[in-house]
């Protein structure tokens, strides 16, 4: 994607260039005077050597230093799980307009059956749907960051850990040394190990950082205070088999998408496809798509003129849609509940794989005082327990999440939070 800004960049240059090539210079946007020629521009060269300049970098310390170093922070916002997933759901910027575009609708007035409803009646909830999915979708993805963050406070303990122990050898290896023992190989391999851990560390402070943004922004919480997100989450594993039809029946019952062209596949008729064709159009302005000029499948199918011969078709369509994506949603679903398993084994090799180097310590440990058992050896199965260690939170933050998508692909997270589809089926004058 780099790529691909930095060649729109030189098009964009290149064109500019070519659209001033005959002045010595070019008016910039701004309204000042450019200095770019389009001679200086196309100067002939012979290829040069690119290659960073570091010599103000003395060590990694310094660098350290002159930032003013890591310090945890001292206070957090505790938030668990079901306080993300449902202030996710009511702070969902587009469903909120979705909402407040329903309300409008619903005050046209309704006449008839609910078999024939009035257009606002069929605006208003078709709006309404799409404010459920939207909110669905906004919980899903707040759960996730929640659970990558729990990850990644979790696993900046485990390298701290980690970190100690390199040192803890580190400082061994120097004991030996006083001695008149030769341990150079050995603390150049720690030494670039804990190279390694400290760029691992570098990049997990940039995910929390960017994280915690993330869910701010997600959750609607102050946007000027930068108060650390503490995620409360429950890490308890339960070995449990996914009911794969259950979960499709609630998820069929339960998706927003679905429910919509359920509603419009039998209320379609000359009265409301016009009133059908505004709230898509309303909805794909508030999404962004009417810009981009990308219409959905049913925005597409519902975009003509609505002739008696035609509406036929229109109603046609629209039931073979909602079939389609009746079967695109159990697949869905079915392969989420997949997934769900699948990390359940993955968190079971993960804690064997654990067990099996604590178990290989605590023999190193026994045997200390043995020739053929140094140091190094205790420090290095100690350093694979942690990373052990690591990849088991891991693997156990993967089955959560999920868990999540599982429930977002039925459509129940917003429902969780008391959101409800619309019941169009009820009549009314």
């Amino acid at each position: 994607m780099r790529l691909v800004w930095v060649a729109v960049a030189a098009i964009s240059t290149v064109g500019a260039i070519a659209g001033c090539a005959s002045r010595e210079r070019c008016r910039c946007a701004g309204g000042g005077m450019g200095t770019a020629t389009a001679e200086s521009a196309a100067q002939v060269t012979a290829r040069g050597t690119i290659s960073p300049d570091v010599t103000a970098v003395a060590s990694y310390e310094s660098v350290e230093r002159a930032l003013g170093g890591t310090t945890l922070p001292s206070q957090y916002r505790a938030i668990d799980a079901r306080q993300c997933q449902c202030l996710a759901a009511a702070n969902a910027v587009v469903a909120n307009l979705l909402d407040e575009e329903s309300a409008l609708a619903a005050r046209a007035p309704r006449r008839g059956r609910r078999g024939s409803a009035g257009a606002g009646a069929v605006q208003s909830d078709l709006l309404a749907f799409r404010a459920v999915e939207e909110r669905n979708h906004a919980a899903g993805k707040a759960l996730e960051r929640f659970y990558q963050a729990a990850e990644a406070e979790g696993s900046r303990d485990l390298l701290r850990q980690m970190l100690e122990e390199i040192d803890r050898a580190i400082r061994n290896f120097e004991q030996l040394e006083a001695r008149g023992l030769r341990a150079e190989a050995e603390k150049g391999a720690l030494r670039r190990q804990k190279i390694e851990m400290l760029g691992r560390r570098a990049e997990l402070e940039l995910s929390i950082q960017q994280l915690n943004g993330e869910l701010r922004h997600l959750l609607g919480l102050d946007g000027q205070d930068f108060t650390p997100i503490w995620p409360v989450a429950d890490l308890k594993v339960a070995v449990a088999p996914v009911d794969k039809e259950r979960a499709v029946t609630e998820g069929l019952a339960s998706r927003a998408d679905l429910g919509m062209l359920e509603m419009l596949s039998e209320t379609l008729d000359r009265n409301t496809l016009p009133a059908a064709r505004g709230g898509l159009g309303r909805i794909e302005m508030l999404l962004g798509a009417g810009a981009a000029g990308a219409q959905s499948p049913l925005g597409r199918l519902l975009d003509k003129s609505g002739q008696t011969e035609e509406l036929e078709t229109r109603q046609r369509q629209v039931s073979d849609l909602l079939a389609k994506s009746r079967a695109g949603a159990v697949e869905e679903i079915r392969q989420a509940a997949y997934a769900v398993e699948t990390r359940l084994r993955q968190v079971a090799l993960a804690k064997e794989a654990r067990e099996s180097w604590q178990k290989r310590l605590e023999q190193l440990r026994g045997r200390r005082d043995s020739d053929d058992v140094t140091a190094f050896d205790v420090s290095a199965a100690q350093i694979e327990v942690v990373r052990a260690e690591t990849q088991l939170l891991h693997e156990v933050v993967a089955w959560r999440i999920a868990e999540v998508k599982l429930l977002e692909a039925q459509g129940l997270l917003a429902l969780e939070c008391g959101y409800s589809l619309p019941d169009w089926r009820c009549g009314g004058e």
